[in-house]
């Protein structure tokens, strides 16, 4: 059934209204739909605006990543960008579609909304709070562009549903007056899974919505409880017992009894923490440093791997995260995400650690 309401839908868009292919002004990208060899259709996003200029000039903005300047024109109804040509199946005052072998790329025109903050002012209000929808996802957004959204999932590893969540990078953009929300891939950090651009639709201190790829206006209000931090609570030395006697990820045993290269690791897991910095140690390996945050609800702690380059810029390598299930003065409760976080030891060696970690301060 949903592959002959897409077909239908392509050949709705194969009309002839197409206000003598003047594509100029300003577009948003909506979706890409791309047709498989077995005749399903996949959707892809990504936070993209275009702008084609009377001049002939084309401004392709893909945000988070670059922006970069090419010229356009029409040939009947072929649209030529930088030696690419694209079909247009469809133009009219407000939609675009453009084909290019098995691919549709759908664009919309920018609709004015009156938001009466600045673009600094909707960053502040978005990382100041938790933000929940009414399917109960939540999101969470922190001042050095990344973010999290949170679900109730099933989790292959535990066999169980748990809270779950994904990590992306996010920003705020200006465009034809207009803010959008967008979701990109950071290529340095090899972080973030979601690449999409949103039309903001009201931004309060209490709620904001945007506009969603499918025109649906998506809603999310302030989450009710108000989180204190104390930080004080991290910092010293913890230590987990790893035991093969409990959890590691699932099939470890199968997957890893006879990997010389991927230890099943059985011991003590040193834990340090100080005013910004995170370090693992297991038995006389070398340690292991991070930086380290947590989250406005004091349940999930962020470390960031970083390096200098050779010019002096310091960068996230990567990024990792913990769940903490709960924290007290001499007990942190804990739920690893990534289970192997030794993979460039003295011993060229990496080591498998228990999913579940309880580490008891020792000082």
């Amino acid at each position: 059934m949903r592959k002959y309401f897409l077909i239908l839908l392509l050949a709705s868009s194969c009309n002839s209204h197409r206000l003598l292919y003047h594509p100029e002004g300003k577009w948003i990208f909506n979706y890409q739909l791309h047709e498989n060899l077995d005749s399903s259709v996949s959707v892809y996003t990504k936070p993209i605006l275009i702008e084609f200029d009377e001049g002939g000039k084309l401004i392709f903005s893909q945000l988070g990543f670059k922006e970069s300047t090419n010229t356009w024109l029409v040939n009947d109804d072929t649209l030529i960008y930088n030696s690419n040509k694209s079909i247009i199946k469809k133009l009219k005052r407000d939609s675009l579609i453009l084909k290019e072998n098995n691919d549709y790329y759908y664009f919309s025109r920018p609709k004015k909304r009156i938001i009466n903050q600045s673009k600094t002012e909707i960053e502040s209000i978005l990382q100041t709070n938790i933000w929940m929808n009414d399917q109960g996802r939540e999101v969470e957004y922190f001042n050095n562009n990344t973010m999290i959204e949170s679900d109730i999932t099933y989790n292959y590893n535990l066999e169980d549903t748990t809270k779950s969540i994904t990590l992306n990078n996010w920003g705020i953009a200006e465009f034809n007056q207009n803010y959008y929300l967008f979701y990109y891939k950071d290529l340095a950090t090899n972080s973030g899974t979601k690449e999409a651009i949103y039309q903001l639709h009201s931004v309060t201190k209490k709620s904001f919505s945007f506009v969603n790829e499918s025109g649906k206006i998506i809603s999310y209000y302030k989450k009710k409880e108000e989180f204190e931090k104390d930080q004080s609570l991290f910092k010293g030395k913890w230590v987990s017992r790893n035991s093969k006697d409990k959890r590691y990820r699932r099939y470890a045993r199968d997957l890893y009894s006879k990997d010389e290269s991927m230890i099943l690791f059985d011991g003590d897991l040193i834990m340090e923490i100080s005013d910004s910095i995170l370090t693992f140690q297991i038995d006389t390996l070398r340690k292991i440093e991070y930086n380290w945050r947590i989250n406005k609800e004091n349940n999930i702690l962020f470390l960031d791997k970083k390096t200098t380059l050779d010019n002096g810029k310091e960068i996230v390598l990567n990024i990792d995260y913990i769940y903490l299930n709960s924290v007290s003065t001499d007990l942190i409760k804990s739920r690893l995400e990534n289970y192997i976080l030794y993979d460039e030891l003295d011993d060229q060696k990496s080591y498998l650690l228990n999913i579940y970690q309880d580490f008891q301060k020792v000082k």
